[in-house]
């Protein structure tokens, strides 16, 4: 199917979170991956949140989703290492916040 070759290769390619996996079917309808994109855009109206609405998932429960897996793979009872959240010096970049994972 479709949907177990997305996941085939979301997994091959040892994804996290999200990716988009491009897919096209060929004349007999066998799906065939043309390629797996791991920084595709988190944006209102852009293809991942397409995607993601045409699975009954709205912008915010699809955001919601990613940072629920993220957090479960960094539960300390998970056996995993918790790790912090480190937000970025305003003065570093005047023109944009940032926050990211520290590791």
């Amino acid at each position: 199917t479709i949907r177990a070759a997305a996941l085939g290769a979301f997994k091959a390619c040892a994804c996290r979170d999200y990716a988009v996996v491009n897919l096209r079917l060929s004349p007999s309808g066998r799906p065939l991956v043309l390629e797996v994109r791991v920084a595709g855009v988190l944006e209102q109206g852009e293809s991942f949140d397409m995607a993601a609405d045409a699975a009954g998932l709205s912008f915010n429960e699809l955001i919601e989703q990613i940072v629920a897996v993220a957090r479960e793979r960094y539960r300390p009872e998970a056996g995993n290492q918790s790790l912090p959240i480190v937000h970025g010096r305003a003065d570093a970049h005047p023109d944009k916040g940032r926050t990211s994972i520290a590791g």
